[in-house]
């Protein structure tokens, strides 16, 4: 049998291994779980619709209907099998790529993005771009190695990012010392005087700041001069109107250490079009979130199997 080359072997036994305790077969099958994982992430990758495995030939000429491959897809993701295989290898692997690095502090990057759907369901929006479109609003959080560690899609996908941030940080799958310096990064759209609880210690986002400008609008001016009694003299009129126009926010600003961490923000991004570039994720046609999110967590996966392979 052909095995696909975008996984590992050893993580190719490591998953057959988990499907194989988790949902044990009690008659012979025709099939191997081998060979239904190469269907998924061709799925995945190229092909990006069922139909297309309209018959498909096995080594023995064998022939069959998609739809028994969508079926066996359904009964993993309602094991939620490869969320928890996912988790497995991460916490195996991940350690021995932070010791190439050798840092003790774990800084993670959070950011949002929108995919296009086309035949969902739930968690529909509206495109920030394309108004008129519908997507679906994912929110994700990575590591400086760019390891997605947490992945959340809420039910409600016009919610502001600010409240994704503590239901991602509750699927977070890597498991951290108590001893461990946590640091959590965001952009602007996010606001410093939030708190989070990750592994039992209250952490602020470092945001970065934006920049006080001295404009002046007319407008306001005028608005300002016709509250005021006509009566009044004038020398009352401009002491008054300045004490309103010329107060300003005193904002605090960045330190040094802060401007490093907020230049590798970059990391989530690029994590994000990692996962796109699959065929399936760039357009949503998963009627159902669970669906979608075990297709990212397959992904994700490839991934973690091209970083550790190219290492080691």
């Amino acid at each position: 049998m052909k095995y696909s080359k975008l996984i590992d072997q050893k993580f190719r036994e490591e998953i057959l291994n988990y499907v194989n305790l988790k949902l044990p077969r009690i008659r012979k099958a025709k099939y191997d779980y081998s060979y239904y994982l190469n269907q998924f992430i061709l799925v995945l990758t190229k092909l990006a619709n069922w139909s297309s495995l309209t018959y498909v030939t096995n080594d023995n000429n064998k022939t069959f209907h998609y739809k028994s491959i969508y079926n066996e897809y359904i009964r993993w993701t309602n094991a939620n099998i490869f969320a928890h295989v996912y988790e497995l290898l991460l916490n195996k692997h991940y350690f021995k790529l932070k010791h190439l690095k050798k840092s003790k502090t774990f800084n993670l990057f959070v950011d949002t993005t929108f995919i296009l759907n086309k035949h969902g369901c739930e968690s529909i929006a509206t495109h920030y771009e394309y108004k008129k479109k519908k997507a679906t609003k994912v929110s994700i959080i990575a590591d400086e190695l760019g390891c997605v560690i947490g992945v959340h899609i809420p039910l409600n996908s016009n919610s502001h990012d600010v409240k994704l941030v503590t239901p991602t940080i509750n699927n977070i799958v890597l498991k951290f010392n108590k001893t461990a310096n946590i640091k959590l990064i965001g952009d602007k759209g996010y606001t410093s005087s939030d708190k989070f609880n990750i592994n039992n210690k209250d952490v602020k986002i470092i945001v970065p700041v934006k920049k006080y400008k001295k404009k002046i609008n007319k407008k306001i001016n005028k608005k300002i001069n016709k509250k005021v009694n006509m009566t009044v003299n004038k020398n009352i009129n401009k002491k008054v109107n300045k004490k309103k126009v010329n107060k300003k926010k005193k904002v605090k600003k960045n330190t040094k250490f802060e401007h490093k961490l907020l230049r590798h923000r970059y990391i989530v991004e690029h994590s994000i079009n990692e996962i796109k570039k699959a065929e399936r994720l760039m357009l949503r046609k998963d009627k159902i979130n669970s669906t979608f999110l075990s297709f990212i967590y397959l992904r994700l996966i490839l991934i973690l199997s091209n970083k550790t392979t190219k290492i080691f």
